[in-house]
C-alpha cells in the first residue's frame, strides 16, 4: 500500500497491525529517514503487508530484494 507521507505510513501501519493482531499478520513500514536495511530485511521475512511512501517503496524495489504482488 502506497501512502503520501511518512506520518500517514506509520499511522496506517499501526492501524493495520492492530486489525491483524492475533491473526499472524505482519505489517512493515517502508519510508525514508531511517536505515533501509532493517526495512528490507523485515520485508524479506515474508511480511504479507507493506505500507510505504513512494520513495520508500521505490528504494526497496530498487534494492531488488522484493517484488510487488497484488
Amino acid at each position: 500500500m502506497v501512502v503520501p507521507t511518512r506520518e500517514l505510513c506509520l499511522q496506517v501501519r499501526d492501524d493495520l497491525a492492530l486489525a491483524g493482531a492475533g491473526k499472524g499478520v505482519t505489517v512493515v513500514a517502508a519510508y525514508g529517514g531511517r536505515p533501509i536495511d532493517a526495512q528490507i530485511d523485515a520485508i524479506a521475512a515474508d511480511a504479507p503487508v507493506v505500507v510505504g511512501t513512494p520513495a520508500g517503496c521505490w528504494t526497496c524495489c530498487a534494492a531488488a530484494r522484493w517484488t510487488c504482488r497484488p
